[in-house]
């Protein structure tokens, strides 16, 4: 059986909320994924913690939206209707992009940590907190640490009846590391992959090692490290 350790389990994004409870929602990583769940507390201060809005609630033409510089940096999450809709936000050339239709929570990791390219309607999102989490199949193991990535296009995002987000696209960055071994009579081996690789150079790299267990292994031990590959 396939399973997953969350060794550092940390807050993968905040979702900040405008509701009559001034609630906060926050989106944590579960064992089944991103998981929306309520907090008393503020979201994690990574600068502006705040939802804001234009003085009215969120409407079928609304929703939430990326505020985007002009250099394409996310620099806050507001959630209004029909100013945003227009595609503008306030002096200085800043921007509102689409990311929940007719929601009202966005997602941002803070300043300096999620972009925008206005060409593919795209947001990227950089997890600064770093994580560490291992998967297992039977004997073999893949262990990943480094830092998320969050792709998705801008309107696409949904939250389901169960709080779970979709829409997205997860990946590592490039200087992510990863460690995978296996088990076999009471005797382990292990190689360190170290930065992100695609499938091709992980075979060529276990087959060069000579390690014989890894090698029986390999698509076994690709398949646990998921995203990481490139």
């Amino acid at each position: 059986m396939k399973k997953t350790i969350y060794v550092l389990t940390s807050l993968l994004f905040s979702v900040f909320i405008i509701q009559p409870a001034n609630a906060n929602l926050e989106v944590v990583m579960g064992l089944n994924g991103p998981q929306v769940v309520t907090s008393s507390a503020p979201p994690a201060n990574f600068g502006p913690t705040i939802g804001g809005h234009n003085g009215a609630s969120p409407i079928a033409n609304g929703g939430s939206f990326g505020v985007v510089s002009p250099e394409g940096d996310v620099t806050n999450i507001v959630v209004c209707h029909s100013f945003c809709a227009n595609g503008t936000f306030g002096p200085g050339g800043d921007t509102a992009a689409l990311q929940i239709p007719n929601g009202n929570s966005g997602i941002w990791f803070g300043p300096g940590t999620t972009k925008y390219d206005r060409e593919t309607r795209t947001f990227t999102a950089i997890n600064p907190i770093s994580e560490e989490i291992t998967e297992t199949d039977g004997s073999s193991s893949a262990k990943v640490f480094g830092n998320r990535v969050l792709t998705f296009s801008s309107g696409n995002l949904f939250v389901d009846s169960a709080g779970k987000l979709n829409g997205y696209t997860e990946s590592w960055t490039n200087n992510s590391t990863a460690v995978v071994s296996t088990t076999e009579n009471s005797v382990t081996q292990s190689l360190n992959l170290q930065t992100r690789k695609n499938i091709q150079e992980i075979k060529d790299l276990i087959e060069d090692s000579n390690l014989l267990l890894l090698n029986n292994k390999v698509d076994i031990l690709i398949s646990l490290l998921g995203s990481w590959v490139k």
